[in-house]
């Protein structure tokens, strides 16, 4: 009787349906041709209370509901009878059902077996997990791919014993060439187990890389390697380029190295900028300030040399200091420098050059802007005489309105800035 419920599977029930996870006695209606296996009656004191079917009369049931003929019917009870057996302890048997009922899904046998390796690993059941996920890998869409190979790569990392998670890392990385997270993580799993040749050889072939990954990942080989100098060198050479945005990081490693295997070369860069405008230490110290996270140092910096040598800047100067200005968010310095390297450009690069400062302009929000020709350097006296806006004027306000002298000084005492260096 009960096969003769599990054969007539209403027609309306899809495949996802019959992929879906196993649906809980609780939720089952009287509708549900499982109601009939799962679910059992008894009237008490006349009422009917509903309770599950014992677990070893429920896989009895749903083994027999296997041999049907409907395809339907076949891959719900295979799927609850890996449920039933698991509880009864059988996990061997588990897996069995739930290898028939993903073999048996059809065109929907990447989601059944992507299923069954995620039932795997639940249950640690570790060597079918495995299996189960490389016969769903080939058959999964890319963002399902995807998902399960990283948790593949998750579940080996946990327990190395069962699986080799750098091998899995490499057929993700051979099945998704084009994304750069992917590559690096493998190197960096080879690297980090000492296999520094094949980190070396797998960076050479991962020509998705962006340049500034492969920078900083050879870096990081040539330093397991022994070789310190040539690790920074390899920083060094793209942090000196400015058309290279490097990232925060970048410039962080930069920095670290810089002060370890390079500190010569910094006081280099200082004396070559003493004895005038040197555009490639220029670059190298102020992303050396920016790594080490010391904006202060950057903005002076750049405020010094602009000082010194505005007077022999040309335009490539000036589109040098835009460029560094805006890398440390000083927006109004950078629209200056930006409007000052359009004197005398060319029909094609002052088209540019608006394009660069309309950016800028909306970039700079409520900050004021540097527009038209004029003098300032009446300003820029009083800025550099004034440490603090409207220091001495505010002095004399004191002084003027009655204030004791000495509470006056005081207190201006107490608001003065203190002064800056860069050693």
């Amino acid at each position: 009787m009960r096969r003769s419920h599990l054969v007539m599977l209403c027609a309306s029930l899809s495949a996802a349906v019959a992929l879906a996870s196993t649906v809980d006695w609780t939720d089952l209606t009287e509708a549900d041709w499982l109601t009939s296996i799962a679910v059992r009656k008894a009237v008490v004191q006349g009422r009917t209370v509903h309770y599950p079917t014992p677990t070893q009369e429920l896989a009895a049931a749903l083994e027999a509901g296997t041999t049907g003929t409907d395809s339907g019917s076949v891959l719900i009870a295979l799927r609850h009878l890996a449920e039933a057996r698991r509880a009864l302890g059988d996990s061997a048997g588990a897996e069995t059902a739930l290898e028939a009922w993903a073999t048996k899904s059809g065109p929907q046998a990447g989601e059944a077996w992507s299923e069954a390796a995620r039932w795997g690993a639940r249950n640690r059941r570790w060597p079918f997990a495995f299996h189960a996920a490389a016969q769903a890998i080939p058959l999964l869409t890319d963002g399902a791919r995807q998902r399960l190979l990283t948790e593949r790569i998750a579940w080996a990392e946990a327990h190395p014993e069962s699986a080799d998670a750098r091998e899995f890392q490499r057929e993700r990385a051979a099945l998704f060439p084009l994304e750069p997270a992917f590559i690096e993580e493998w190197i960096r799993s080879l690297e980090a187990a000492g296999r520094l040749d094949d980190a070396e050889k797998a960076l050479a072939s991962a020509t998705a890389l962006p340049e500034e990954k492969r920078v900083v990942v050879r870096s990081a080989l040539k330093a397991d390697h022994g070789d310190a100098t040539a690790a920074y060198t390899l920083l060094e050479t793209y942090v000196a380029d400015p058309d290279h945005d490097p990232s925060g990081e970048t410039l962080t490693l930069f920095a670290q190295r810089a002060s370890l295997s390079a500190p010569s070369r910094i006081q280099a860069w200082r004396a070559e900028l003493e004895r005038g405008f040197a555009p490639r230490p220029l670059v190298l110290l102020e992303r050396l300030f920016q790594g080490q996270n010391r904006g202060d140092l950057a903005f002076e910096l750049l405020q010094q040399v602009t000082l010194r040598s505005e007077p022999s800047f040309d335009r490539r100067a000036w589109l040098l200091a835009a460029r560094l200005w805006e890398s440390i968010d000083a927006i109004p310095e950078a629209f200056r420098a930006r409007l000052a390297s359009a004197k005398g450009a060319m029909e094609a690069e002052k088209l540019e050059d608006l394009a660069a400062l309309a950016r800028l302009a909306l970039k700079a929000g409520g900050r004021p802007l540097s527009w038209g020709s004029y003098n300032d350097e009446i300003y820029r006296w009083t800025a550099r005489l004034d440490v603090t806006p409207g220091f001495l004027s505010g002095g004399l306000s004191l002084l003027l309105t009655g204030f004791e002298r000495e509470n006056a000084l005081k207190e201006l005492e107490s608001r003065r800035l203190p002064e800056r260096t860069f050693e």
